[in-house]
């Protein structure tokens, strides 16, 4: 691991702080390590994190917390200075602000992705509640674990580009499940390690950030994409002071669906993968590729539930297979097929964000 990662907040080797294990308490890791802190109470947000409406839920919570550990893999010392100022307000914070909205603009010319616009939206919830700490605990650039995910996130989807378009959903949806499930290894490392860099990182905040002891109890807010629920029973289960949030009731799981069900021991049938197989085309080759931008979460999850549902095993399969074909006519008549079952069942087919009452009012019926 590089020398600079070790300690992102202090250069000083006699403020390097061991991590922690994954059975030991935050109370127990402080007393072990001489550190003053106040008792901690944490929160758990679990979302997806696309657009900005995935942050709007999250803004109650973040007005009230002292620490904001915001899901960051790949992070910087330098990155976390920036937020820092950014979350402290000021002049030095609406400098840096400046400087981050410069860059996502010019990033967003050269790749529109829609987790720029989370990004976005996570700093104007910084500028709009200032005073915040900022602490992250995923995997810091550079570091071994870290080179290594992000080669076996490069290596799934490669792996996933090369099935053949000419494969049947149920011989998609069985490699699709083999190479998540061999994903889900690197994924099991990556929580593991921030679940125990969480009191180390907590730990060099109260040295940077003494005033923090003065609070009676130090709020922790915990920002993570919805698969990652398992640090919140790993916390739990080891008696931490930790709830947990998500931006809808019920709650429907989108993408990562099988990683997710490895991580947990669990698997699907053949059916099920099916569904999930063509769930995940409709989102990618479909207009919902578009209204995944500008639907909130919980109706774009209920959207695409009740889409998947109205299909028959025979139809997902047509579809799915006129969807992948190379030929644009045989694709164009899939896709009048998957809007035309659509209207045949009144769900309303949303195309901006014009749309969203229509489709509100339909899920509410």
């Amino acid at each position: 691991m590089p020398k600079e990662f070790l300690d992102s907040q202090s250069t000083n080797k006699e403020n390097l702080l061991p991590q922690g294990r994954l059975d030991q308490t935050l109370v127990e890791y402080f007393k072990e390590n001489k550190i003053e802190m106040p008792p901690i109470e944490t929160t758990m947000l679990f979302s997806r994190h696309y657009t900005a409406s995935d942050v709007e839920w999250m803004e109650p919570h973040y007005k009230e917390t002292d620490i904001f550990i915001p899901e960051t893999v790949s992070w910087t010392p330098e990155g976390l200075e920036m937020y820092q100022k950014i979350a402290q307000g000021g002049s030095e914070g609406y400098t840096a602000s400046g400087r981050f909205f410069s860059n996502l603009m010019s990033e967003m010319q050269k790749n529109p992705k829609a987790t720029f616009r989370f990004s976005g939206a996570i700093v104007e919830m910084m500028q709009k509640f200032p005073g915040k700490k900022i602490c992250y605990i995923d995997l810091p650039a550079g570091t071994e674990l870290q080179v290594q995910h992000k080669k076996d996130i490069e290596n799934l989807f490669k792996r996933i580009d090369l099935i053949p378009p000419t494969a049947s959903l149920a011989e998609r949806a069985e490699i699709e499940e083999k190479l998540s499930g061999e994903f889900s290894k690197s994924l099991a490392l990556r929580e593991e390690e921030i679940t125990k860099s969480l009191p180390r990182e907590l730990g060099k905040l109260v040295k940077q950030y003494p005033g923090l002891l003065k609070k009676e109890k130090l709020k922790v807010l915990i920002q993570l994409g919805s698969n990652h629920t398992r640090i919140y029973q790993w916390l739990k289960s080891r008696g931490e002071n930790v709830s947990r949030f998500f931006p809808n009731k019920p709650y429907n799981y989108m993408g990562g669906l099988h990683s997710r069900a490895d991580l947990f021991g669990k698997s699907f049938s053949g059916l099920d993968n099916k569904k999930i197989t063509f769930a995940d085309t409709i989102c990618f080759k479909t207009f919902l590729h578009h209204a995944v931008l500008f639907i909130p979460e919980g109706l774009y999850s209920e959207y695409v539930r009740r889409i998947v549902a109205l299909f028959s095993e025979k139809e997902m399969e047509e579809v799915y297979a006129g969807l992948q074909s190379e030929d644009e006519k045989i694709q164009n008549e899939a896709q009048n097929t998957f809007e035309h079952l659509l209207q045949k069942n009144k769900i309303p087919i949303v195309k901006n964000r014009m749309d969203i009452p229509i489709l509100e009012k339909y899920l509410q019926s």
